[in-house]
C-alpha cells in the first residue's frame, strides 16, 4: 500500500503557481528535474515565482489589517494589566483592613 504525501503539497504549485521557494533554479541547483507541477498547464512554461514571493504578494495587501489586530491585542493586554494592578491593590488594601480589625 503506497501513501502519497507529496500529492497535497503538488497541488499546491497548481493553486498558487509557484515552484520552490525562490523558484525552479531550487531544483536546478540540488540538480533535481523540475517538477511538472512547476509548469503551467496551458503553455508548459515553469511557474517564474518561487512560493516565498507569491506568499509575500498574497500576504502584502493583509499586513495592515494584521498590523491592526495585533495592536487591538496589545492594547487589551494594556488594559488587562492595568486592571489586574488596581485590583490587585485593592485586594491588598481589603486584606490590610481585615488584619487591622482582628
Amino acid at each position: 500500500m503506497k501513501i502519497y504525501l507529496v500529492a497535497p503539497y503538488d497541488n499546491h504549485f497548481d493553486q498558487v503557481e509557484c515552484c520552490g521557494a525562490r523558484g525552479s533554479e531550487d531544483y536546478i541547483e540540488a540538480r533535481k528535474p523540475v517538477p511538472m507541477e512547476c509548469r503551467d498547464m496551458i503553455d508548459g512554461g515553469e511557474y517564474p515565482y518561487g512560493c516565498a514571493q507569491q506568499f509575500a504578494w498574497w500576504l502584502e495587501p493583509w499586513t495592515a489589517t494584521l498590523a491592526g489586530v495585533c495592536v487591538v491585542f496589545v492594547v487589551i493586554h494594556v488594559f488587562q494589566m492595568v486592571l489586574k494592578s488596581k485590583m490587585m491593590k485593592s485586594i491588598r488594601q481589603y486584606q490590610r483592613a481585615y488584619d487591622y480589625e482582628n
